[in-house]
């Protein structure tokens, strides 16, 4: 991976190769990319490849994924993955922060 990331105004050089700055490789000048800054969802961030239809990042302010028990879900933002809390879970669900408190005080698992 890139040792050294520089952030710049500018994309540098586009490629034709899919495994820019993945590979272990020696390509000087090839690891460079774009940092999106919005949040965007995606679905199952621990797994490379999926079984689904369609993409695994939406755009930024597109609605969330269908949640599912099997399923771990995260949010990237600035480069970085993170899972979902559940009171974030919750709150995709339509429920308030309210009705989890109430919840989570009788005793809800967060497994």
């Amino acid at each position: 991976m890139n040792e050294n990331p520089q952030i710049t105004e500018n994309a540098r050089c586009l490629h034709t190769r899919m495994d820019l700055g993945v590979t272990n490789e020696t390509h000087k000048g090839e690891r460079s990319g774009v940092l999106e800054e919005a949040p965007r969802a995606i679905i199952n961030p621990f797994k490379e490849t999926t079984r689904q239809n369609g993409r695994r990042i939406k755009e930024p302010n597109e609605p969330m994924f269908t949640l599912t028990v099997t399923d771990r879900h995260g949010i990237v933002h600035k480069g970085r993955i993170r899972r979902l809390m559940p009171v974030e879970c919750w709150k995709l669900q339509g429920f308030t922060k309210e009705q989890f408190e109430k919840v989570a005080e009788a005793g809800m698992s967060d497994a």
